[in-house]
This record gives structure tokens, C-alpha cells and sequence, in this order.
């Protein structure tokens, strides 16, 4: 019986770390998809993403999302890219 009850605790300790590193990995998986909910919110409040694009498709439910920006190009002067003064 005790060797049952030794083999068993053994067993238990890498179950345990196991589920709890599962647990930590599933909340910060959570945490990650609010953020990317929230910041894609946020985008569509400020108008960055236009959401009511026409599709080809007569579903106006599947429309897909558009950005309405630009990323800064390299090779137009912009106050980001000048040097320094």
C-alpha cells in the first residue's frame, strides 16, 4: 500500500505543474485575444477601419474590414524619417 500511495504523489507533482502551467498559458491566451478585441474596437471607433465596405457578395454580413491608413513610407519625406537637428 505504501508504495501505491508513494508512487501516486509522484505522479501527482507533474500533473499538477502541468495544469497550472496550462492554466497560466490559457489566461494569457485570453488575455491577448481581449486586447486584440479591444484595440480592434478602438480602431473602429476612431474610424481607422471602415467596417461597412461593400462586398462582391450580396451578404453585407460578410463585408470584409478595411484600413483607412497608411503605414509612413520611407521614401517620402516625412517628419518621422528626416534627421535630427
Amino acid at each position: 500500500m505504501q508504495n501505491g500511495e508513494v508512487q501516486e504523489k509522484v505522479l501527482e507533482k507533474p500533473l499538477r505543474r502541468h495544469l497550472v502551467k496550462a492554466l497560466e498559458l490559457k489566461v494569457v491566451l485570453l488575455a491577448v485575444q481581449q486586447k486584440k478585441k479591444l484595440a480592434m474596437r478602438f480602431r473602429e471607433l476612431t474610424g481607422e477601419i471602415e467596417k461597412t465596405v461593400p462586398s462582391i457578395s450580396n451578404n453585407l454580413g460578410s463585408s470584409s474590414r478595411r484600413a483607412l491608413f497608411h503605414s509612413p513610407d520611407c521614401d517620402k519625406k516625412s517628419s518621422i524619417f528626416l534627421p535630427s537637428k
